[in-house]
C-alpha cells in the first residue's frame, strides 16, 4: 500500500500520514512511497476508527489509565524502535538488484564487446577507460590479454587466464569432390616492416595512407589477381586478432607470409608472428622486405643476419638447408613481388586446396560493424559453398537475408564462391567476429 492510498482510505492528507510514520520511525520520501507491512499495521493503530488520542512516540513510557470493573490498571507502552524504509523492506526485492561481477576467466585475446559482456559493463565503459589511457578502440578491436587484465583492475575485477595449450585445433575442411579454390594468405610481421605497403602494391591502391600512422586499424580481406592465379590476402590488425580468429575453431588461412625488414631483422613482433603461425600449423614463406634501401654489399650481409636470427627462432630457410622459402622483395618498388606470388601459388598447389561450390554456404566472419545507410554489415569469407543474393542465413544470435554483396574492389556482385571475401549487407544484428554464417533452407 502506498502513502496516498492509505490517506485516501482514511480521508486524511498524505502529509498527515507521512508525519505519523516519521514519528513511528518509518521515514518515507513522498506520497508515492510504498508503506511496509509493519508500517501499515502501525498506521491503522494510530488512526483507529474511534479517533483516540494518538500515542506519543517521544515519551519513553506512557501510563494509560482505564477503569475496568472499578479496578485501575497500568498499561506501559514502550517507545517504538526506529526503523528506516531500507531495513523494513521485504527481502524479495533483492532479486532485482544487479549482481556485481568480481572475477572472470579468459583463454586468449578477445574483442572488446565480448570482454565488456563478461565484465557486465557496456562497450562504452571499456572504450572510455582505454581512451583515458591513450588507446582508441572500437567494439570489434581484439584486446590483448594484458590489456584485458588492466581493464579488470580498473573495474575491480580479477581476470584469470586459463591455459589452453592442450586445446584441439579444428582445421579447414577439404572437400574430396570439390574444385581447386584460391589460397587464403595472412601477412604477419613486426610493425612498420611493410605488411600494408605490400598489400597496397598488390592491390594498386593507396590504402597505407588511409591508415593512421601507417598502422593497420582494421581487418581486411583482399583478392589479388596475379599472372600466377588468384590469391586472397588477409591484412590483420595485429597478432592478437590472428590468434583470436584461430582460437574460434578454424584455421582460416592456408599460408602465412612473414614480413621481415632487411635493415631491422627479427623483432619481438616477428617472434610472436612465428609462434602464432607455427601454432596454427600453416606453412611459412618469408618475405625479406625493403631491399631497395640497401646496397648489394649491405644486402648480402643483411640477408645472412636475417637468416641467422630466423634460425634462432626455429625457422630454417632454404639457403641454409631448411625447407622454408624466403624471397627478398621491395614492397615499395615491386622488386621480387612476382617471385613471391609464384611461390605462394606453388605452395598452394602442394596443399591441394579444394572446396565444393555446390554445398550449403559456410562463411567465416572476419569483422562486423555498423555502416551508415546499410545497418549492421560483416566481412566474411566462404570456406564452403556459394553465398548468393537473396539467401537467408543464420550467424550466431543474428539472422538475415543477403541484400547486398560487395567484393574487395567495392563492386556489388550477385554471388561469392569459396575463398571469395565479401561484405554482406542484411544482418538484423551485429555478427560476432570469428563466428560462422550458414545458409538457412526455407
Amino acid at each position: 500500500m502506498r502513502v496516498y492510498e492509505f490517506a485516501k482510505e482514511k480521508d486524511i492528507s498524505s502529509k498527515e500520514v507521512l508525519d505519523v510514520l516519521e514519528k513511528g520511525g518509518y521515514k518515507l520520501a513522498s506520497h508515492m512511497s510504498v508503506v511496509p507491512e509493519e508500517g501499515v499495521v502501525y498506521l491503522k493503530k494510530a488512526f483507529s476508527a474511534k479517533k483516540e488520542k494518538p500515542v506519543s512516540s517521544v515519551k519513553k513510557a506512557v501510563v494509560v489509565e482505564k477503569k475496568i470493573e472499578d479496578k485501575k490498571i497500568e498499561i506501559k507502552q514502550e517507545k517504538p524502535v526506529v526503523k528506516t524504509f531500507e531495513s523494513a523492506r521485504p527481502r524479495r526485492f533483492n532479486r532485482f538488484e544487479k549482481k556485481e561481477i568480481k572475477q572472470i576467466s579468459i583463454e586468449q585475446p578477445m574483442p572488446l564487446f565480448e570482454v565488456a559482456k563478461k565484465m557486465g559493463k557496456s562497450d562504452g565503459d571499456l572504450i572510455y577507460v582505454l581512451l583515458k589511457s591513450g588507446s582508441a578502440c572500437n567494439r570489434n578491436f581484439v584486446l590483448p590479454v594484458e590489456t584485458i587484465k588492466t581493464l579488470g583492475l580498473s573495474f575491480g575485477i580479477q581476470v584469470d587466464v586459463l591455459d589452453t595449450s592442450g586445446s584441439v585445433e579444428k582445421f579447414l575442411s577439404t572437400s574430396a569432390n570439390g574444385i581447386t579454390r584460391w589460397p587464403i594468405v595472412v601477412v604477419m610481421g613486426h610493425v612498420d616492416h611493410g605488411k600494408t605497403t605490400l598489400l597496397d602494391y598488390l592491390r594498386n591502391k593507396n590504402v597505407a595512407e588511409k591508415e593512421k600512422g601507417g598502422i593497420t586499424q582494421h581487418l581486411g580481406a583482399y583478392e589479388v589477381d596475379s599472372k600466377h592465379g588468384k590469391i586472397v590476402f588477409l591484412d590483420t590488425p595485429g597478432h592478437e586478432a590472428f590468434s583470436y580468429l584461430r582460437s574460434r575453431g578454424s584455421r582460416v588461412t592456408d599460408i602465412a607470409i612473414l614480413i621481415v625488414a632487411a635493415e631491422d631483422g627479427v623483432k619481438p613482433q616477428t617472434v610472436e608472428a612465428i609462434k602464432h603461425a607455427k601454432d596454427s600449423g600453416v606453412p611459412i614463406i618469408v618475405a625479406i622486405n625493403k631491399i631497395d634501401k640497401l646496397s648489394k654489399t649491405e644486402l648480402a650481409s643483411a640477408l645472412q643476419n636475417v637468416y641467422r636470427e630466423l634460425a634462432d627462432n626455429n625457422v630454417l630457410v632454404e639457403d641454409w638447408g631448411g625447407e622454408v622459402i624466403s624471397i627478398p622483395i621491395s614492397a615499395q618498388t615491386g622488386a621480387g613481388v612476382n617471385e613471391l606470388l609464384e611461390m605462394i601459388v606453388l605452395q598452394s598447389e602442394m596443399l591441394d586446396l579444394k572446396a565444393d561450390p555446390k554445398a550449403p554456404a559456410q562463411a567465416f566472419v572476419l569483422e562486423s560493424n555498423l555502416e551508415k545507410g546499410l545497418g549492421p554489415v560483416a566481412t566474411v569469407i566462404c570456406l564452403e559453398g556459394t553465398l548468393k543474393r537473396g539467401d537467408y542465413f543464420s550467424c550466431g544470435n543474428s539472422t538475415g537475408k543477403v541484400r547486398v554483396l560487395i567484393n574487395s574492389a567495392g563492386d556489388r556482385i550477385n554471388q561469392a564462391g569459396p575463398a571469395v571475401p565479401v561484405t554482406v549487407v542484411g544482418f538484423d544484428n551485429f555478427a560476432e567476429m570469428g563466428g560462422w554464417l550458414g545458409n538457412v533452407a526455407l
